[in-house]
């Protein structure tokens, strides 16, 4: 398994031994060599998220639309729901909006929205999720 990540990605995540490469996705921050078109895994800190979700509706929806064409897709957020709901984020909107915006997602988009607590958490659920679908759609070749 190769990971690719997006050329626009910042701060990449790294995969220890797996080997990744940068180029251009058209969904998401993750996906896998040969399958882009199939699994992508978005990525956002906390306050990307809020500042996505809430402020930059618009310019998502797109993303969101492609995101739910494929085989399967998810956000990745490097925060917990607590973090949320304890507004640790630099945007003044209420919390309960931020979470009824991602439920909208959910629901709208079926885009499941991970909250993983942290980067490192989050970086581990990403290669997870990439290593579990290569192997059921390449023959169990993910390492």
């Amino acid at each position: 398994m190769i990971i690719v990540f997006d050329n626009r990605e910042k701060d990449e995540y790294t995969f220890g031994d797996i080997v990744t490469i940068k180029q251009k996705l058209d969904a998401g921050d993750y996906s896998i060599a040969g399958l882009e078109d199939r699994i992508a895994i978005e990525r956002k800190n906390i306050d990307d998220f809020v500042g996505t979700v809430i402020y930059h509706q618009d310019r998502f929806h797109e993303e969101l639309c492609a995101l739910a064409h494929m085989d399967f897709a998810a956000i990745v957020v490097e925060a917990s729901l607590k973090d949320i709901l304890d507004h640790r984020y630099k945007s003044d909107v209420l919390p309960l909006s931020v979470i009824g915006a991602a439920v909208a997602i959910m629901v709208e988009y079926r885009v499941p929205i991970i909250f993983c607590g942290n980067r490192q958490l989050a970086c581990h659920v990403t290669l997870t999720i990439l290593q579990r679908y290569a192997s059921k759609h390449e023959g169990g070749i993910a390492r």
